[in-house]
Formats: C-alpha cells, structure tokens, sequence
C-alpha cells in the first residue's frame, strides 16, 4: 500500500493531515483558517487535503 506521507517528519504529516480533514470536511473551516491554526501555507494545507483523499481512496479500493 502506497504511505499517507512521504516526509522526514512522518508522524507529524500524518497527523497534520488528519487535521486538515476533520477540519475542513466535519468542522467546515477554510483552507486559510486551517493554514493559520497550523502555521502552514494554503498550499500546504491543500497538498495535505490531497494526501489524505487519496489514502481513502485507495483503502476503499483495496476492501
């Protein structure tokens, strides 16, 4: 199975991008809301948002 991450740091990726999600898809807040909470760019947050989506997918696909 292809890794939520690929950074040096993976725990924090991981959890950042677990944030991300349950922020913008449940609490419904902005990119640019997140990316201040986090201190990350909008750009970031988005590239988080994609990792994420894309690992759902791929479990869904694999079940």
């Amino acid at each position: 199975m292809t890794p939520l991450y690929a950074c040096s740091n993976p725990a924090r990726t991981a959890l950042n991008c677990r944030k991300v999600f349950v922020w913008q898809k449940i609490e419904g807040l902005t990119q640019a809301e997140i990316a201040e909470r986090l201190g990350l760019s909008k750009n970031m947050v988005e590239k988080y948002m994609i990792r994420t989506l894309r690992h759902l997918r791929e479990r869904v696909d694999a079940s």
